[in-house]
């Protein structure tokens, strides 16, 4: 990827508001304060806060935590609302030098934290926490900021596939690697070799599933030498009909995420327990892509909207029953 210049600010952005029911509105660039410790109630306690965050904007994910060991839980709850504060930075944010501004602020609360000095704000303090315990976390944080930041530069699609696999990677990837870390088996390869599948699959699929939104805001992960090979029309794909193109470009992803998730599966499932833990996200890759399958690879079709009740089983399932 192209080497960003950095954007030195001690502009930070205003903590997520942990309220249910939907996701922030766009600020439109709005001018950021640093927040300090009046901002927030008394007594805020970042552990709640993170777990509240997560629960209210990543319910799977939320989900996904409560199947992990106890003593995980509290490092994955802060790390994903970490994920979340960086990946609603292209959504809130219209203007890009304030978008740099920024994940630069991130940046440089993920090495204040590190060093166990945290900016005042919640999901840094949980980002010490986590640091503090677990410091061979740092490099998959790392990634992840420098993969949202590069999400900035996407004008309508990412051309090629090797884009997206490394996206995907990066972001999702990324983030079950870090469950490796928290569950204690970063020691083991195969723990990390079956996150580097299990994560492309959990990238691919959350790329699918966001396609209706993220092509009402004008872009989409599904990369242009794959829309083009099937035929797909920009007129098209940018209007949000539905052709029978799109629908085998659709099934073409879906069907390489089904791929890593296989060899993910098959690498996990000769882990020790604790270690096999770490890839709860398989389940919604399951739980998704069948449901994909079902309905004809239609990314637009409502019955692709509320999977709830059929994640829940598939999480009880592969994490409580072993089944597959």
């Amino acid at each position: 990827f192209a080497q960003k210049t950095r954007v030195v600010s001690r502009m930070a952005p205003e903590p997520t508001k942990v309220a249910p029911g939907r996701l922030p509105a766009p600020a439109n660039a709005a001018p950021v304060q640093l927040p300090d410790k009046g901002s927030f109630p008394p007594n805020t306690n970042s552990s709640e806060y993170c777990v509240e965050m997560v629960r209210n904007f990543d319910h799977e994910r939320y989900l996904c935590n409560l199947f992990l060991p106890p003593p995980a839980r509290p490092t994955m709850f802060a790390v994903h609302a970490f994920n979340l504060e960086l990946a609603r930075v292209r959504e809130v944010v219209s203007e890009p030098t304030i978008r740099r501004m920024r994940f630069q602020w991130w940046r440089d609360t993920l090495e204040s934290s590190s060093r166990g000095r945290p900016s005042a704000n919640p999901v840094a303090e949980g980002l010490a926490n986590v640091l503090a315990a677990r410091p061979l976390m740092r490099p998959w944080l790392d990634r992840l900021i420098v993969m949202r930041e590069v999400d900035l530069d996407i004008v309508q699609q990412p051309e090629t596939m090797s884009w997206v696999d490394d996206y995907a990677a990066g972001t999702a990837g990324s983030l079950v690697h870090c469950a490796v870390e928290a569950v204690d088996a970063g020691s083991l390869d195969a723990a990390h070799e079956a996150a580097r599948h299990i994560g492309r699959a959990h990238g691919l699929v959350t790329a699918l599933r966001g396609t209706p939104f993220h092509l009402a805001q004008g872009y989409t992960y599904l990369p242009r030498a794959l829309t083009a090979a099937h035929g797909v029309l920009p007129r098209d794909l940018f209007n949000g009909r539905r052709v029978p193109a799109l629908d085998a470009a659709v099934g073409e992803l879906a069907e390489s995420a089904r791929q890593s998730l296989r060899e993910g599966d098959a690498i996990a499932s000769k882990l020790p327990a604790h270690a096999r833990a770490a890839v709860v996200p398989a389940a919604v890759c399951g739980t998704y892509l069948a449901a994909l399958a079902s309905v004809g690879n239609n990314l637009f079709d409502p019955r692709l909207q509320n999977l709830r009740m059929r994640l829940l089983f598939s999480l009880v399932a592969r994490n409580i029953l072993r089944l597959r």
